[in-house]
Order: structure tokens, then C-alpha cells, then sequence
């Protein structure tokens, strides 16, 4: 039987404020809203803060299953840990691949944003470099920086998102002040401002889910950190609340700059943070916000190898995965093998999908499709928590909270998720769902073949290094 306490891994390598970037970096709210804007546009139209008030409601509810299992147990397996001690191995191995897996193809969509950025910056200079070789050397970087470490990275992400954040926040002060193209509304946050309805506000969810992803990326650092146990809740709780807090703000700015009138153009608009610090800022600021948004994405890739190589580091020490998924560097202490084969991965997106339908092409679907697989896996936290915690004798109102609070997760899932499908949406992100469901039947058919091996997680059985 494989060695379950994460030997190998630097024991108190991460200060709280590392903890605390990693959560930040993952979710990397620049990228995150850069990506996420324009998606849920094509959905939402002039309702696109709506969408991202609900999916922040949504996030919170999750992020409290999160919370409540990370102040239980130090672990680097995440929701292969949580559905693993809930439900068994076999469960904690599907909700892990999803979850790790999703994470893995997070790497192209973000890389493929900031390649793009990059290209685009490049241009102006009269620099006509394709986005492909940037992605691939971004990629490789990403490697690089994950290798030597999770210090230095979890720093250069920190740095990174701040920045980032905060010039955008800037920008959008600048454009709410200036009262947008025809004066401050309320509209964007009535759902009849939805630009395809009910339904195409549920879909946009998916979109807006996309930007709140990896404010659980902390607790893959439950064998690395210090304190975990108070750490990891601080890092998950206020990403999802500053995050929220962010994305409304920004969306809110991006659809009075178009005007809620002019919501087709902000949906048709590839570039629609962009188009807006133009028009607001002028040419100079918004090549300085391209650029954040370009470091963004590649602070992110560093987020999601991090984070997913911790991941199937855990599976391999249960005996779930194969033994060279848990080899730690002997002197850099980061699982290797891993990152190394998500890198490989990376660049085969790129070059299977990127390079023959388009960046723009491979950025949505993928997006979309890693997005509901990660919060099938959310889903299945919260309902592990609702099954660990919620059960037992219990106030009307303790009730309310371990069990009420996680339905509400699940549900806004569930409703993104059904909207997906119902009514079926354009090509290509009617892709979306049956490219999700297309890995979960893999995972699924994987965990079948592992029922004989390894063992499942126990919550008390990884504690925190002293």
C-alpha cells in the first residue's frame, strides 16, 4: 500500500500569505473576468453582472464545503480527500480526476489568453509573432517556475494578480465615474436584460463559474503550509468574497461602457475590457491593462500545475494512481512527474484544437468544458459535506447552515449545468457538456478498473507537519 502522508512534500514551505496567493493565483480574478466577460455576454447581454452576483452567491455556498472539511484535515488531494473519506475511493477517485483533471485543461485556456495578449501587445510594437510560440513558451516557463518550487511561485503570483486587480479596478472606477455611455442603471442586474432569456442567462453561469475557479487551490497546500487548518479557510473565503466583490464591479463597468442598449456589440466584442479602457482610458491604458491581463493568465497556468500535480501526488499515495504520479524531486520537493506531463498536455491542446480552429475556439470550449467538470466536482464537496456534517443531532438553524448552505451550491450548479444543454446552445459551446461528460465517463470507467487498489482517505489520517 502506497505511503498516504505526503512524505516527500516540503513540510512548512508556505507562509500564510503564499497560502493565501495560491487561492488569489488559481482563481486569478484578471484573467478570470478577462476570459469570463465577454463568454457570458454572448448569453447574458446587458444582464452579465447578474450573472456573475449569482455565481458569486453560488461560489460562497461551495466555498463553505471547502472551508469546512480544509478546517478538519490538512491534505494536498482536495476533493479526492473530501468525497474520498465521505463516500469511499472509488467516489474520492472520480471527484479527484475531475478535479485535477479540469485543472490540467485549465492550463490551455489561460496560456491561450495570455498568448493572445501577448501577441496583440507585440503588434503594436510592429512585432508580428503568432500566438502559438508564445503559448509554448509560456508554457514552458510555467514548467519551470513549478519545478524550482512552490515559494517562489506562489510569491510571483501574488505580485502578479495585485496588479493586475488593481489597475483594473481603476478602470472601471474611471468608467462608473464618467457615467458610462448613457448613464448609471440598475438594468444589468434585472434578469429581462438577458440577452437569450432565462435560459441563456443560466448557461452564461458556466462562463462566470469559469472566472470563481481555484479559490480551493490553497488546500492543495494543506502538507506544504503552516497552519493550515486557519490559513486555508482565510485564503478560500476571502478570494470568493474579493473575487465576487471584483467581478460585479468590473462587469458592472464593462456593460454601462457599451451601454445596456448596445449589448449585442458587447457580446460580438472579443476584446470587450479592452474596446472599454480605450474608449474610457485611451490607447496607452489599455495596453498596460493587456499586459496585466497576459501576466494574469500566466500566473494562473503556474496556479492550476500547482495545484493538479498535488492532486494526483495524493491519488498516487493512496494507491489509486500510478507510483511515478507521487515522486517528489529529491532537492526541489515538487512532484515533477506531474507537472511535466500537464505541460505536455497543455501544448497538445494547442496544437489538436488551437492551431485548427483557432485560439478564440479552443479558449470557450475548453473553458467550458473543464469548468463543469471542476463543479461537478464542487457539487460533490458539498454534498460530502452535507453527508459528514450535516447529519447528527442538530439546532434548526445549525441545520440551516451545514445543510441549507450547500444545497444552495448545488443548485445554482445544477441550474448552469441544465442550462447547458436546454436549450441547446450555438455552436461550438453546445460541445461543452458532452465534452464533460465524455472525460467523466473515462474517469468513471478508470475508477472502476482501481476498485481492487489502493485505499480511501481518512479526514484524520494526513495532519498538518508541526
Amino acid at each position: 500500500m502506497a505511503n498516504s502522508t505526503g512524505e516527500g512534500l516540503q513540510a512548512n514551505s508556505v507562509g500564510a500569505a503564499g497560502v493565501i496567493a495560491t487561492s488569489f493565483g488559481a482563481m486569478a480574478p484578471t484573467i478570470g473576468i478577462a476570459l469570463g466577460v465577454q463568454l457570458v455576454a454572448t448569453q447574458a447581454g446587458a444582464a452579465t453582472p447578474l450573472a456573475f452576483v449569482l455565481t458569486t452567491v453560488g461560489s460562497l455556498a461551495v466555498a463553505y464545503a471547502f472551508i469546512v472539511f480544509s478546517r478538519r484535515v490538512a491534505s494536498s488531494g482536495v476533493a479526492f480527500t473530501y468525497l474520498g473519506a465521505a463516500f469511499g475511493k472509488i467516489a474520492g477517485f472520480v471527484g479527484g480526476f475531475l478535479h485535477a483533471g479540469g485543472w490540467v485543461t485549465v492550463i490551455a485556456t489561460t496560456c491561450g489568453v495570455a498568448s493572445l495578449s501577448f501577441s496583440a501587445l507585440l503588434a503594436q510594437g510592429g512585432i508580428q509573432i503568432p500566438w502559438f510560440p508564445i503559448y509554448v513558451v509560456l508554457v514552458a516557463i510555467a514548467f519551470g517556475v513549478c519545478f524550482l518550487g512552490i515559494r517562489p511561485s506562489t510569491r510571483a503570483m501574488l505580485a502578479i494578480e495585485l496588479a493586475s486587480m488593481t489597475t483594473l479596478a481603476v478602470v472601471a472606477l474611471i468608467v462608473i465615474g464618467k457615467g458610462g455611455a448613457s448613464g448609471l442603471t440598475l438594468t444589468p442586474f434585472d434578469p429581462s436584460a438577458s440577452l437569450k432569456g432565462i435560459g441563456g442567462l443560466g448557461f452564461a453561469l458556466i462562463f462566470a463559474f469559469s472566472a470563481f475557479l481555484g479559490y480551493e487551490a490553497s488546500a492543495s497546500l494543506g502538507l506544504e503550509s503552516a497552519n493550515p487548518r486557519q490559513t486555508v479557510p482565510i485564503a478560500i473565503l476571502s478570494s470568493v468574497v474579493l473575487g465576487g466583490i471584483f467581478y460585479v464591479l468590473i462587469s458592472y463597468a464593462v456593460t454601462v461602457g457599451y451601454g445596456v442598449s448596445n449589448a449585442a456589440a458587447f457580446a460580438n466584442d472579443s476584446t470587450p475590457i479592452d474596446t472599454v479602457t480605450t474608449k474610457y482610458a485611451g490607447h496607452v491604458a489599455a495596453s498596460f491593462v493587456d499586459a496585466m491581463i497576459a501576466f494574469s493568465g500566466f500566473g494562473s497556468a503556474i496556479a492550476a500545475m500547482n495545484l493538479s500535480a498535488r492532486v494526483f501526488y495524493n491519488v498516487s499515495r493512496n494507491g489509486l494512481a500510478p507510483e511515478w504520479l507521487g515522486r517528489v524531486h529529491p532537492r526541489f520537493k515538487t512532484p515533477y512527474i506531474g507537472l511535466a506531463i500537464e505541460a505536455v498536455i497543455g501544448i497538445a491542446l494547442a496544437v489538436f484544437i488551437g492551431l485548427p480552429a483557432g485560439a478564440t475556439t479552443m479558449i470557450g470550449v475548453v473553458a467550458g468544458s473543464n469548468t463543469i467538470a471542476i463543479e461537478v466536482a464542487y457539487a460533490g464537496v458539498a454534498a460530502a459535506a452535507i453527508w459528514m456534517f450535516g447529519r447528527g443531532p442538530q439546532t434548526a438553524v445549525q441545520r440551516l447552515v451545514t445543510v441549507g448552505v450547500p444545497v444552495v451550491g448545488m443548485a445554482v450548479i445544477a441550474f448552469a449545468i441544465y442550462s447547458g444543454v436546454y436549450p441547446p446552445p450555438a455552436f461550438p459551446f453546445n460541445l461543452t457538456v458532452p465534452a464533460a461528460a465524455v472525460w467523466l465517463i473515462i474517469v468513471i470507467a478508470l475508477a472502476v478498473r482501481q476498485k481492487n487498489r489502493g485505499v480511501a482517505p481518512v479526514l484524520d489520517a494526513e495532519v498538518a507537519p508541526a
